[in-house]
């Protein structure tokens, strides 16, 4: 049936977007049984935000598939159990099972409920559906007489999970809705990369084909996993075949997987000859051969055994211990992978834990994501990233082969090396919780750095590239060195808290360019070093930090956002300023990221949301507009809106460019943006006033399914430069379409996702003033849409977005871009 729908131009209204978007992807899931585990201590905790959300769009969730029953476990006491959600009244009951606790949050959420001596199913879904879908047996966990239920991998929106006796499926209870919210993407791994990093899609689901392995201590060396056709067993055999992208692979880690490591030893230590030759007593009394020497000829020689009294040996891990012919140097219980691509290892609940072994992603890895994990006694590196090629050749961002890096929401506590051969005997705390050695576009977010002494390495050497890193949002405490120790390499750094570094907290060297904004020193004593080092000038540009009792000489403190400084990155001198490069919105002259506290937050807020188990929802009402960002748009006010439900109606905000405009006090000027019989008036005022006006969809006109054409008149007055007159929202406030003067032709031209370094010509015809139709029609059979511009239409591949509003704007350095919309219709067809 089709269905033509006016839409009426109604009064001047405030409204905002509501995020309304929740299939799951499909996934196969392998596990055998949980393990006992350490309790972690608890954390501060921070209430959840209020989010609405539109629950009129059907479910296409798969139920994964599971072959055990309820699992028993040790410790749930909470790391972070948030405050956000705790209900006793249930929304229904037959029988009952008391809920205590459930609690929405970053495309996740969990349930507690009181336990009785028999075993349960889970079930979540969407609150608006009709149907259940079920919850991995693996997920429901039983210490003692509590209970809890992880419900990974969820779209933002509003979910029920109901808990029931598997004996007795008429005994059960259901939840309250409970709110999900999204997870923060800002940062390198994911600039210009709409894929997914890791075995998750942008949108919080499993990506298609994905397949699931739960591991826990049992069954580290025994789960099974197929992939491709081909089984394979044990956890470093998945991973090291983890090589088809068509293939994703969660793994699921479960309590605390550890690894047999080498036997306590004080090995006598001694240089001779200026250098050349090395000793090293192993426990036996006897001293290693000038040699190299690999797990099994160190324990042949009885130099070392793995003390195997506690954890059983994690099979396929590197021991090593290598020889250059003046020293030795070792390489201890590393899980070495080469070539992964499309790969998440993560925690689930509070207590996941990697226990004396890391991992090393080596070459050609590409979409990898780590996180909700703690690290701790690792002896090499806990989770380590080493790419090849030549460093020569490594002069261009294109260059690299190993790229797509998530590391977030992780805690690293102090690594431990119980055999230390290094003649530095430098080793004894590990050898570095995050290190980057070739590697392009990786983002490390919400972790926390706990007492380490080597935090991070970016490049091995002076010579050695790396490119295009953020670290943001992590908490450094107490931490010796390396924050990180750099090289060669362009990054971006907001909204980290470093506290009480003891040694050299950040060294830049060598031709690396680092850009701080918004974030806190505390008690740092030696906060930057910069050094050329004979390989080009090194720089650290400083805006809007707080440096409290830390000296902060080396650094340039710039009180624009746009200064430059001078640097000699072969990556780009300018990066922080060149959206073809680095999210810039060049529009408004500021990082393109999601939250961006004011820099007086970050001590507060940070060790709250960073590390693992902090199973808290981001409060996006906390991005700031300090740093000279004209206005809050839409995609910020979207994530934390608590109108419910919406009405079509128009929002509008004037837009002083230069001034610093919060939310609450945004020119209220009906005269720029208005509504006259029918007819909506976008007013240009002067060169330095932008105009902003957003239609807001109602829930009803919301739809994902069959065809549905939006179409509407707009009058241009004036043309000028490159401009994106309309954008069309999705139901985050994302803007997913935009129909713009193309920059240098001012011809007709689109982009997508609010990147406009890839317009598309869509006619060699210039925009002139005048009317023109435009017509959006989206075919969600398909996944595709048809673009009328005028006479002009042209095919989008790949685009099936649920609109929720459209945008107006005139240009901020022009006065002649005002411009009418009106008769604007949406035609649904079933």
């Amino acid at each position: 049936m089709k269905k033509n729908i006016l839409i009426p131009i109604i009064g001047l209204s405030i409204f905002t977007l509501a995020s309304c978007n929740f299939a799951q992807g499909g996934s196969t899931t392998t596990i055998v049984e949980s393990s006992n585990n350490p309790s972690v201590s608890s954390q501060t905790t921070i209430p959840q935000i209020s989010s609405s959300t539109s629950t009129n769009i059907p479910s296409s969730s798969t139920t994964p598939a599971s072959s055990s029953s309820s699992t028993k476990s040790s410790t749930f006491s909470s790391r972070s159990t948030a405050t956000q959600a705790s209900y006793s009244s249930i929304a229904e009951d037959n029988n009952g099972i008391n809920i205590t606790e459930v609690v929405g949050y970053n495309e996740a959420a969990y349930l507690k409920f009181t336990a009785a001596n028999t075993e349960y199913n889970a079930y979540y879904k969407e609150a608006s559906s009709s149907s259940f879908t079920k919850i991995d047996n693996e997920l429901i966990r039983i210490n003692n007489d509590e209970g809890r239920i992880d419900v990974l991998g969820l779209k933002p929106g509003n979910y029920v999970i109901k808990v029931e006796d598997k004996n007795n499926p008429n005994t059960y209870t259901t939840s309250n809705s409970v709110v999900v919210t999204k997870q923060d993407r800002s940062g390198y791994a994911h600039f210009n990369y709409n894929s997914g990093v890791g075995a998750y899609n942008d949108d919080g689901t499993l990506k298609n084909n994905a397949v699931v392995v739960y591991v826990n201590e049992n069954n580290k060396n025994t789960v099974k996993a197929e992939i491709a056709g081909t089984e394979y067993t044990g956890l470093s055999d998945i991973l090291k075949h983890s090589t088809n992208s068509s293939y994703p692979v969660d793994i699921r880690i479960i309590g605390r997987v550890g690894a047999a490591t080498w036997s306590s030893a004080s090995p006598s230590i001694s240089i001779y000859d200026n250098a050349t030759n090395q000793t090293v007593e192993g426990i036996n009394g006897e001293y290693l051969e000038l040699r190299n020497y690999d797990e099994e000829a160190i324990i042949a020689g009885g130099y070392n055994e793995l003390d195997t009294s506690t954890y059983a040996k994690l099979n396929g891990l590197t021991n090593k211990i290598k020889y250059d012919g003046t020293e030795f140097d070792s390489y201890y219980n590393m899980l070495d992978i080469s070539g992964a691509k499309n790969v998440t290892v993560e925690g689930v609940g509070i207590d996941a834990e990697i226990f004396q072994w890391g991992f090393t992603w080596k070459s050609d890895c590409k979409s990898i994501e780590v996180k909700n994990l703690t690290f701790t006694d690792y002896t090499e590196d806990a989770c380590s990233f080493e790419g090849s090629g030549q460093d020569a050749n490594l002069n261009k961002i294109s260059a690299f082969t190993s790229t797509r890096y998530w590391i977030h929401n992780n805690t690293f506590n102090r690594g431990k090396n119980y055999w230390d051969v290094c003649s530095e005997q430098d080793k004894h705390d590990g050898d570095g919780s995050t290190d980057l050695k070739r590697v392009a576009y990786v983002t490390l977010s919400y972790n926390e750095y706990y007492n380490n002494h080597k935090t991070g390495l970016v490049g091995g050497s002076d010579s050695q590239m790396t490119s295009c890193v953020t670290f943001h949002h992590n908490y450094y405490n107490q931490c010796q060195s390396r924050l990180p120790f750099a090289r060669q390499v362009n990054m971006h750094m907001y909204n980290n808290y470093y506290y009480k570094s003891s040694g050299n907290n950040m060294q830049i060297y060598a031709g690396a360019y680092a850009f701080i904004e918004n974030s806190y020193f505390k008690d740092v004593r030696n906060t930057f070093s910069v050094s050329d080092r004979g390989l080009g000038t090194a720089a650290v540009k400083s805006y809007n930090n707080t440096f409290d009792n830390s000296p902060y000489s080396g650094a340039t403190i710039v009180e624009s956002r746009t200064e430059a400084v001078n640097n000699q990155n072969v990556f780009s001198t300018t990066f922080d300023m060149d959206d073809k490069v680095f999210y810039f919105d060049t529009e408004d002259n500021i990082s393109d990221v999601s939250l961006m506290l004011q820099t007086d937050k970050v001590p507060t807020y940070i060790p709250i949301v960073s590390g693992a188990g902090k199973l808290v929802a981001l409060d996006y009402s906390l991005h700031t507009t300090e740093h000279n960002d004209p206005y809050v748009d839409s995609k910020v006010k979207a994530q934390y809106t608590t109108n419910t439900p919406l009405n079509s109606g128009l929002y509008y905000q004037a837009i002083n460019a230069g001034l610093v405009i919060q939310e609450e006090s945004s020119i209220d000027d009906s005269t720029i943006v208005k509504e006259d019989n029918g007819t909506i008036y976008v007013t240009d005022t002067s060169s330095t006033l932008s105009t902003i006006g957003y239609y807001v969809l109602n829930n009803n006109d919301r739809v994902n399914t069959g065809k549905v054409t939006y179409s509407m008149e707009i009058t241009l007055t004036g043309i000028g430069s490159k401009w994106n007159f309309l954008r069309f929202l999705d139901n985050d406030g994302d803007e997913v379409l935009a129909i713009r003067v193309a920059a240098d032709t001012k011809n007709i031209a689109y982009t997508l996702d609010e990147d406009d370094s890839t317009e598309t010509i869509i006619k060699n015809t210039p925009f002139k003033a005048g009317t023109y139709k435009i017509t959006l029609t989206i075919d969600y059979s398909s996944s595709s849409a048809i673009l009328k511009v005028g006479d002009y239409q042209t095919e989008i591949s790949s685009f099936n977005y649920t609109i929720g509003a459209f945008k107006f704007m005139t240009a901020i350095k022009a006065t002649d871009r005002s411009f009418t919309v009106k008769n604007i219709v949406i035609t649904k067809e079933n």
